[in-house]
């Protein structure tokens, strides 16, 4: 499959827009199925097999949960929770500091 570049940004643009898009629309945590069935179609509908395209959808997914997670060790190790504090909001109700 050859792309030239302009389309192949301007694609790959209308399908994160339209993947992002349909989370407003998700039922599951994380957007497990909504994300990749659209991501899936969205794929095809730019010269992609559906089977290659649920394959992409499933790795854009799980590289985003990775990232996710990586990150979140990161500001934990990097930015120690006090959980005493935690504890306190909680108790305390609300959001104001």
């Amino acid at each position: 499959m050859k792309f030239k570049s302009v389309k192949w940004i301007g694609s790959a643009i209308w399908v994160n827009s339209v993947t992002i898009i349909s989370q407003v629309f998700q039922i599951a945590p994380g957007g497990l199925a909504t994300y990749e069935a659209t991501m899936s179609i969205a794929l095809s509908s730019i010269g992609f097999e559906m089977k290659l395209g649920l394959h992409l959808a499933l790795v854009s997914h799980f590289m985003k949960f990775i990232f996710s997670y990586i990150t979140g060790i990161y500001a934990l190790v990097v930015h120690p929770i006090d959980w005493d504090w935690i504890k306190n909001r909680i108790k305390r109700g609300g959001n104001s500091l």
